[in-house]
């Protein structure tokens, strides 16, 4: 990602609307390059370093289901995060990067790479990332679901910890589940916007 983002595409002032692992990936990568970026949304998203404790059944059920389903639809494990009814076109559309069981690994891992325990292999890199959050002041937004039955109130950690937090409109998005962007895409793109609009930084 660092070398498409910056090597070759060489952006700079990047917004970031991180969702979900996006913000796995995303939210190390501003870690790293801090400088890159202007803003940040965060939405239904975490940055887990292991030492969270349990994580609950859901999430016991879904590392689970992520490795012995057959077969595994990336358009199912969205609609099952809405709230909302999904038009069958939509899921078919998620779906379509996955047509046999060998194109869907990359997916599968995916839950994996979520630190369970401080040991785990993604624990340190996501520790120290924390750390460099934790000085950060770029503007930082979060900007979540009220129906989010994945991750509930983890933007709390983000409002405390990342001092770019501290005086931002946060936002509760109402009638979303964890997938807002299905749930609620048109109120999440103008909270987006509006952060954009207002930043005067």
């Amino acid at each position: 990602m660092r070398e498409t983002v910056f090597d070759r595409l060489g952006l700079r002032e990047v917004t970031m609307v991180c969702h979900d692992r996006g913000g796995l990936l995303g939210l190390r990568l501003l870690a790293e390059h801090p400088d890159r970026f202007r803003r940040v949304v965060a939405t239904n998203t975490v940055l887990h370093t292991g030492d969270q404790g349990d994580m609950g059944p859901f999430y016991v059920q879904w590392l689970q289901d992520s490795q012995r389903v057959r077969p595994f639809s990336a358009g199912q494990v969205v609609a099952t995060g809405t709230v909302t009814d999904l038009d069958p076109a939509v899921v078919a559309a998620y779906d379509a990067p996955f047509p046999e069981e060998e194109y869907v690994q990359g997916a599968r891992r995916f839950p994996l790479l979520i630190p369970i325990t401080p040991e785990d292999e993604a624990a340190p890199a996501n520790r120290k990332a924390w750390e460099v959050l934790e000085g950060l002041r770029t503007p930082f937004l979060c900007d979540f679901s009220d129906r989010d039955f994945v991750l509930g109130r983890a933007h709390t950690a983000f409002r405390e910890r990342v001092p770019g937090a501290q005086g931002q409109p946060h936002t509760t998005i109402t009638g979303g589940g964890h997938f807002v962007q299905e749930d609620q895409g048109p109120r999440l793109a103008a909270v987006v916007d509006d952060f954009i609009r207002t930043d005067t930084r």
